[in-house]
């Protein structure tokens, strides 16, 4: 699994660093219907060597994208089958992928290629260089801003449609990034340094400390709250503004995370660990709470909801499936 030992680093790097001191939240019951897994989508024959990692959905269009580490491509999913497969090429590595509404672009991040790819339908219409080792990839569905977080040389780049526009300078390891769309604040994490950059327009204005090895961030923009990963202590960490609000209990191993903006509902895969994953459930937070557990294929990684339909896409990495879950 290329894209994943690429992304993540030893325990031993991370055990230096503090651990953010907000109090953590038990998991509660469900005040109304959880949601459920209503299909389930194979992504090949019985056997095939497939491994979906990340997933984006295209909420103009409802098509679902996810990519494909050992094939270096991407899957294209229309309603409940793939409807088609497209190759990156040869200098690819595909790792977090994100999707524009407007443009129907989509972006996928190469970090051993130091490069982005553009898909946009079936094709592959932009090859763009970025700085060191990208890593994170989010879109500004306001604005079609492109953001990457480039984990080699502390910065994020800047795409718009398929030209790079600039470079901000972030933290020392910025990872997972993601974007308040009313608001167009750009949140980074950094799991070297435990903490989550805010930044708006070109300036970093805020840092916040949160907890163990913070890997990925969503944001809902109703809200403005934005829902942080903690991969080493299983948790994920609430931000409003610049206040920490909470720290929410989940599974094992978290590292993707998915907001319904429609519902306010967090989704975050427990994929079970490092190598070759091995969890089979995804928490769902409302509020400050789990209110339900839903079980999903094996080793879910990668999430994507679309706020259209409240459907809520798993990339199970371990099963060559893709879990589709209807939210309330």
């Amino acid at each position: 699994m290329r894209g994943f030992q690429t992304a993540r680093f030893s325990t031993a790097a991370v055990l230096a660093v503090g651990l953010a001191a907000a109090g953590t939240v038990t998991p509660a019951s469900a005040a109304q219907p959880a949601p459920t897994v209503i299909s389930t989508i194979t992504l090949g024959p019985s056997g095939a060597n497939i491994n979906p990692f990340a997933v984006a959905v295209d909420s103009s269009n409802h098509t679902v994208y996810t990519t494909d580490d050992n094939s270096d491509s991407v899957t294209v999913i229309n309603g409940s089958s793939v409807s088609a497969t497209v190759p990156l090429g040869a200098n690819a590595d595909p790792f977090a992928i994100a999707a524009d509404p407007r443009s129907h672009n989509v972006y996928v991040t190469n970090p051993r290629y130091s490069t982005v790819s553009v898909i946009n339908g079936t094709s592959v219409i932009a090859t763009l260089a970025v700085a060191s080792t990208p890593q994170g990839v989010a879109v500004d569905p306001g604005n079609g801003t492109v953001y990457v977080a480039n984990q080699g040389n502390g910065t994020l780049t800047v795409i718009n449609g398929t030209t790079v526009t600039g470079t901000i300078p972030v933290s020392s390891y910025p990872y997972g990034v993601a974007v308040d769309s009313s608001t167009h604040t750009v949140y980074v994490t950094d799991p070297l340094a435990n903490t989550v950059s805010e930044i708006d327009s070109t300036t970093v204005t805020n840092t916040v400390p949160v907890s163990r090895q913070p890997y990925e961030v969503a944001v809902d923009p109703g809200t403005h709250t934005a829902y942080v990963t903690n991969y080493r202590d299983n948790s994920v960490t609430l931000i409003n503004g610049t206040t920490v609000t909470a720290s929410v209990s989940v599974g094992n191993y978290p590292f993707w995370v998915a907001v319904d903006p429609g519902t306010h509902t967090a989704y975050v895969p427990n994929n079970g660990g490092s190598g070759t994953p091995t969890g089979t459930t995804v928490s769902v937070i409302n509020g400050t709470s789990v209110t339900s557990t839903i079980t999903v294929g094996n080793g879910p990684d990668g999430v994507a909801a679309d706020p259209v339909t409240h459907k809520v896409y798993v990339a199970n990495y371990s099963d060559n499936t893709v879990s589709v879950i209807k939210g309330h």
